[in-house]
């Protein structure tokens, strides 16, 4: 049986699971969440000297254009695409990791804000 996809509008936070896709304005743009890249996030409760960095991997289609691209948490990365008239920015990425606790992939959500650009 297969889910039903997420339904989200340009301006609202979409959250995907891994392998999970949306697609949004009308059918024009399609975004499909592939994989955790990296998470080096530092586990809550620790102390960091380095906050880290978390990467995911979208497939963006957009009319007949299909790239992938890697969008960071940090601050000092990519942390958002611009594909055609559409801006697609990586806002979290959930769980936060705990201390020597290793996250399912499974329970990862991407948290995405998808807006037309000015």
């Amino acid at each position: 049986a297969s889910r039903r996809e997420p339904q989200a509008a340009l301006g609202d936070e979409l959250v995907l699971r891994i392998d999970e896709g949306a697609t949004l304005d009308a059918e024009r743009l399609r975004v499909r969440f592939d994989r955790v890249v990296e998470d080096s996030r530092c586990p809550v409760g620790v102390t960091c000297v380095w906050a880290g960095d978390a990467v995911v991997r979208l497939t963006i289609t957009h009319g007949r254009s299909t790239v992938t691209v890697d969008l960071h948490l940090s601050e000092r990365a990519e942390r958002e695409r611009v594909e055609g008239p559409y801006r697609i920015r990586l806002a979290d990425l959930r769980p936060h990791p705990l201390a020597e606790q290793p996250i399912d992939k499974g329970s990862y959500r991407a948290h995405l804000l998808i807006t037309r650009t000015p």
